[in-house]
């Protein structure tokens, strides 16, 4: 992550509370960065094609902007109190997630932070598909948030690496993500960690039969030796950052079990993790792993991509 100056916090309309709004201003007053709240209503935009004259249709936007920028005004006026610089925007386009994606493109912010919501009772899902769209298509680093409050003394932050497993993540991504958890330390009091789920299962699954009696004592030794390995790893992949051995853990478990239970039991108020591309630019998506992972925690969810990735996304046209 490049250095923070500016934060585009998208605002929903429609609902009441905005926790992406109190965070983006914690982290603008670490690094003294500029925040734009910013509303964007595709409703008009659509409904704008119903209006014969421009002149007609730019009057109805401007009495329907109205409420939106009065409401950014009440919400930023806090945040300019406590010395903040906030900019707002009210915006008419259409649709929503490419509308998104065309707003960062243009004001090419550091950060991008959303608000989160559960939208499926039955699946209990937190993601919605506008939030999957700017996973996969956001050309910055972005923070998804959840209602929860982070701790006030010092931010929880755990970095989720995965070495010696490189399939085709580049492999310059696990060190991306733990410099970004040491940089975002250096502007917010931060309790640092770092989390790597070792799935042990998968070596039984690739060392023998699953359905032997014998398979648990024949392959025991393989799957230590396996997990010596990865320790070792993990300690090579930290030679060069600055964070505490005591605070690097190596877990047991599928990483979509493990790392939303990590989570869980150390409080964390944000998961850093990388999301990968796969297949053409506008074809690919979540890396298989973090697309199971991400709609299973419960903690805030800053989502990088390889540094090759982020800037074929800023070359690519909206």
């Amino acid at each position: 992550m490049d250095r923070i100056k500016t934060i585009t916090v998208f605002v929903d309309p429609n609902t009441r509370d905005h926790p992406a709004i109190a965070k983006a201003a914690r982290l603008a007053a670490g690094f003294r960065a500029r925040i734009d709240l910013v509303v964007i209503d595709p409703t008009a935009a659509a409904s704008a094609s119903n209006f014969y004259d421009a002149e007609t249709c730019r009057l109805a936007q401007e009495r329907r902007s109205l409420p939106r920028r009065e409401r950014l005004e009440t919400l930023a006026e806090p945040l300019r109190a406590a010395g903040l610089t906030v900019h707002t925007d009210v915006l008419f386009d259409t649709p929503l997630s490419a509308a998104m994606i065309r707003r960062i493109r243009t004001s090419r912010p550091s950060l991008v932070v959303k608000d989160t919501h559960p939208h499926s009772l039955i699946h209990r899902a937190w993601l919605s598909h506008l939030d999957w769209y700017l996973i996969r298509e956001c050309p910055a680093p972005l923070l998804l948030t959840r209602a929860r409050a982070w701790h006030e003394r010092a931010l929880r932050i755990a970095a989720a690496v995965d070495p010696g497993h490189a399939d085709d993540k580049p492999w310059t991504l696990d060190h991306e993500i733990l410099g970004t958890v040491e940089y975002l330390a250096t502007g917010v009091a931060s309790d640092l960690s770092v989390v790597n789920a070792f799935c042990s299962l998968e070596q039984y699954a690739v060392l023998g039969g699953a359905g032997d009696p014998q398979f648990a004592v024949v392959c025991a030794a393989p799957v230590e030796a396996a997990r010596r390995q990865q320790h070792e790893a993990l300690r090579r992949l930290m030679v060069g950052h600055q964070i505490a051995p005591e605070s690097v853990h190596l877990v047991e478990g599928s990483p979509v079990e493990a790392l939303p239970a990590f989570a869980v039991q150390h409080h964390i108020d944000v998961l850093v993790m990388g999301v990968i591309a796969r297949g053409s630019l506008f074809e690919h998506v979540v890396g298989s792993t973090a697309e199971r992972v991400l709609d299973r925690l419960e903690c805030d969810v800053l989502a990088l991509k390889p540094e090759t990735l982020f800037a074929q996304l800023w070359k690519a046209r909206g």
